[in-house]
């Protein structure tokens, strides 16, 4: 989900998970997950599903609705720390000047038959991106996909 709230882009495909907190009540459940922006940003993704019934045809049904929201980082650290909540990653671990250290950039060599280094630089420049950041959005993936079969595994 991609939304621009006060001038900044919030998108769930390009950020990564911190936390998830699942709640119920008597006729709802209600699912938040916290992002991590590429630029240091926080937001809270939160989808609610009611239970609702229709008297006119007897049927029970579901209304769905999400909403997202920015968090600054102390309310993100407020908000992992809460019962409940699962964290897959902690920004806060570190101390901040290894924080500042760890966010300058890294570099990961990945020495690849030259087969399979053309179709990436074929596929990044069909989705108009750099082989780096096609390769990046890949990883970022698959880190997103194990930590959602983790959260479906629990």
């Amino acid at each position: 989900m991609k939304r621009i709230l006060n001038g900044m882009t919030f998108n769930t495909k390009t950020s990564t998970v911190l936390a998830t907190l699942e709640r119920e009540d008597e006729n709802q459940e209600t699912v938040a997950v916290l992002y991590q922006t590429r630029g240091g940003a926080f937001f809270v993704w939160e989808e609610t599903t009611r239970q609702t019934w229709d008297e006119r045809h007897q049927l029970h049904g579901e209304q769905v609705s999400g909403e997202n929201y920015p968090v600054s980082p102390d309310q993100a650290l407020e908000w992992m720390i809460r019962e409940g909540v699962q964290v897959f990653h902690n920004p806060f671990e570190n101390s901040p000047s290894e924080k500042a250290k760890s966010d300058a950039g890294a570099t990961i060599y990945v020495r690849v038959p030259a087969s399979l280094k053309k179709r990436v630089d074929d596929a990044a420049r069909a989705a108009n991106l750099s082989s780096n950041a096609w390769v990046m959005r890949c990883i970022e993936q698959c880190l997103d996909e194990g930590v959602r079969n983790i959260h479906q595994h629990a």
